[in-house]
């Protein structure tokens, strides 16, 4: 909305929040069906998979969780770039149709510090 602060009718401010809280709770409708749509066609997975998993979206939001204590979200997998999730350790994501698999890495993988003390 635009136009001098003088003639702006009280009701005009009212009526672009409500429409403000409108599209939030629409995208945040969509966002909730395209994690349902995910953690549906991942269930298999959990009866599939031994550990501790993760399904997550492209965004790092998590649809489904097993053997690991339920997070909102993590950060965004890449593919090929390990993530260190609490509870899992270090993870290697594996690429879903719609989403990630992320569980612990297999194998001996470390994360390697460097603590420089000079400026």
């Amino acid at each position: 909305m635009s136009g001098p602060a003088l003639s702006l009718h009280p009701t005009i401010s009212a009526l672009v929040e409500t429409a403000v809280r409108l599209a939030e709770s629409q995208l945040w409708r969509c966002h909730e069906d395209r994690l349902a749509k995910l953690r549906k066609s991942a269930e298999h997975l959990v009866a599939a998979v031994k550990g501790p998993l993760l399904v997550v979206d492209d965004h790092g939001w998590v649809a489904l969780h097993a053997g690991v204590p339920a997070r909102d979200r993590i950060a965004v997998p890449r593919p090929d770039t390990t993530l260190t999730i609490p509870g899992m350790g270090i993870c290697l994501p594996e690429r879903l149709r719609e989403g990630w698999l992320v569980r612990p890495a297999t194998g001996a993988r470390c994360i390697t510090a460097v603590l420089k003390l000079q400026g």
